[in-house]
């Protein structure tokens, strides 16, 4: 049964591209007579959940449903390599090292030496200049192996004389990215597990943090390590509250990236992390230009390292996430309004390839903003997209709670006043369900049930708006300075007002 899990979870990972690939590659490694493994492929891939009765039902008259174990290993290991052949056209260092060795061991065996060497040294080139430690320590090992084979006695005296101290210094150098990675392990299993308000956790990692690898920068030894470095100390003080230091940190983190610049082909994922978490933190603190020249640095990522399908779909939901954040901040709503068109055709290309979480995000975003400039209709489509999504035991039932009472503000602007009350009883019934009812949900809900079908007229209205700000008050007054996210205090503020949302909000901001 594992296999088959296995199997089916491989399969179903797979894009388009990927299984268009395995097809092709299939289709020339097969041995003849073998083709029922595309077969195979075909029929899994159809499932929506694995059941290998149908898979039997549906060959019951091949040969192979007799040995269908051996067959779907043969299987599990055809898609693996067809994976190792689809992405070999654009290898990782290690990758490409590796594949050197492998060359430098069939020479070995066929006693073309010389061939070997000069491998090696291409190879040992290309490491130096990625500070690939573990994989320098391979080439000098397979080094001594094929001067021993010769035996070459003047490069076993250059050996001896100067390439040992090399290798044993690389071996320091290892050692000390061991110590920060696991450094780094140890941090992440304390703020997973119940994060640092935890005092046993909090007294282990200021042990860890303590320690005299994170006294300074240069006791890191390798572009690796100074990874690891910075992680620690920017959760440290994230950990302390200390936002501008952290931002200082990251502002370092992201200046080695800038003088590394080679390291940014290799770990570009990486690399847009440390951008991504600099922008959210310039933005915390009011550095909207850097934070925004910063996101262009991440939307030209492909001037940096080759173009890379998957790569635009994580550029694509970061970028689009740190606009909103951006846009919330400095309340340039018109702007980001405009964006929409744009941001639906990227939701529509990367169907099925977006993190849907990611996209949970967007779409909440996107029905915010709207509401946010009034445009209701647009607003109660996408608020009906994050709530009827499929993926809605990724929803955070936070998330999903406030979507239900924006979507009640959205009936009343819309005039379903038919609707609106059945619909807040609804909501009334899920909030209880998931013992998300609280006094704030409960005012609100019995406005919508009780005081608004009573509001005879505009004054009458008004009273009852001012009855609900006074009961809401004390819930707002212990959360931070509005925002374009606290939906319902800036559109009952703007009912009272009698102002515009986004007016209100931009007053707010200013005062």
């Amino acid at each position: 049964m594992q296999i088959s899990n296995e199997l089916f979870n491989l399969i179903k990972a797979l894009d388009k591209p990927e299984k268009r690939y395995f097809k092709i590659y299939a289709s020339r490694h097969v041995l003849k007579g073998e083709s029922i493994q595309i077969e195979l492929f075909d029929a899994i891939d159809s499932l929506e959940t694995y059941d290998e009765e149908k898979i039997i039902e549906k060959f019951r008259d091949k040969n192979f449903v007799k040995h269908i174990s051996t067959t779907k290993n043969k299987l599990y290991s055809l898609v693996l390599k067809s994976l190792d052949a689809y992405y070999s056209s654009n290898p990782s260092v290690e990758v490409e090292i590796r594949e050197m060795l492998n060359q430098t061991e069939v020479l070995k065996k066929k006693k073309l030496y010389e061939q070997a060497f000069k491998i090696l040294a291409k190879a040992k080139k290309i490491a130096k200049t990625y500070e690939k430690t573990l994989e320098l320590l391979k080439i000098f090992d397979l080094e001594t192996k094929l001067f021993l084979s010769i035996p070459d006695l003047e490069r076993m005296k250059n050996y001896l004389s100067k390439d040992c101290r090399e290798e044993l210094n690389l071996i320091e150098i290892y050692k000390n990215y061991f110590d920060f990675k696991l450094s780094e392990l140890k941090v992440f299993l304390l703020r997973d597990k119940e994060g640092f308000k935890n005092e046993a956790n909090f007294k282990s990692f200021e042990e860890i943090f303590e320690s005299n690898l994170f006294r300074n920068e240069k006791n890191a030894l390798s572009f690796e390590a100074k990874f690891h470095f910075y992680n620690i100390v920017i959760t440290n003080f994230i950990r302390k509250g200390d936002s501008e230091k952290a931002l200082e940190f990251l502002t370092a983190f992201a200046g080695l990236w800038k003088k590394e610049t080679h390291q940014i082909k290799e770990m570009p994922l990486k690399y847009l992390g440390t951008l991504h978490n600099y922008v959210i933190f310039a933005i915390d603190s009011g550095k909207i230009p850097q934070a925004k020249e910063t996101i262009n640095l991440m939307k030209n990522i492909f001037n940096e390292v080759p173009f890379n399908p998957e790569l635009e779909v994580t550029v694509f939901q970061m970028v689009t996430n740190l606009e909103f954040l951006i846009g919330d901040y400095t309340l340039e709503f018109e702007e980001q309004y405009k964006k929409i068109p744009e941001i639906e055709k990227a939701l529509q290309k990367f169907s099925g390839k977006i993190n849907k979480l990611s996209e949970i995000f967007i779409l909440t975003n996107v029905a915010l903003l709207c509401f946010t400039l009034e445009d209701y209709s647009k607003s109660l489509d996408w608020t009906n997209r994050v709530l009827n999504t499929t993926e809605s035991n990724l929803l955070k039932e936070e998330i999903h709670c406030e979507l239900r009472i924006l979507k009640l503000l959205i009936h009343y602007e819309l005039g379903d006043y038919n609707f609106l009350e059945h619909a807040a009883k609804s909501t009334q019934r899920f909030l209880e369900k998931k013992g998300k009812l609280f006094t704030e949900e409960e005012i609100v809900l019995e406005f919508f049930t009780k005081k608004l079908p009573n509001s005879k007229n505009k004054t009458e209205l008004h009273a009852a708006f001012l009855t609900l700000k006074e009961k809401l008050l004390k819930f707002w007054t212990e959360k931070n300075k509005t925002n374009s996210k606290d939906f319902l205090q800036s559109w009952l503020e703007s009912k009272i007002q009698n102002k515009k949302i986004s007016q209100f909000l931009r007053e707010n901001l200013n005062s």
